[in-house]
């Protein structure tokens, strides 16, 4: 077994083993940062207000574009180490209205 071992780790090509980290590590911040930013989730706050301007006429009341319900059921949708997604979906009608994002970490002023 040690003879094993011995040549298994004599075989090891350290160029081999370093792209296998950095691959490793290369698809892991992909993962975790990039691709969230690219998925389409639907309608943001500003788009939402611009498409259906009547239902967020009463300042910072929203209503639903479908029920003009006034009740909105906010949950997390996602996100990644960086920020948080929430989804905004009317709670009489069950439609979802558009999504915001909230940074985990306020930049230094």
């Amino acid at each position: 077994m040690e003879e094993f071992i011995s040549d298994f780790m004599e075989s090891l090509n350290p160029a081999y083993v370093f792209i296998s980290f950095l691959s490793v590590f290369i698809l892991g911040f992909v993962a975790q940062y990039l691709i969230p930013f690219y998925i389409p989730t639907g309608f943001t706050f500003q788009e939402y207000k611009n498409k259906w301007p009547g239902d967020c006429a009463n300042g910072d009341q929203v209503q639903c574009a479908n029920c003009h319900g006034t009740q909105i059921w906010v949950r997390e949708s996602g996100g990644n180490i960086l920020l948080t997604r929430y989804l905004h979906k009317c709670k009489t009608c069950g439609k979802k209205l558009y999504y915001t994002k909230e940074y985990r970490f306020q930049k230094a002023v």
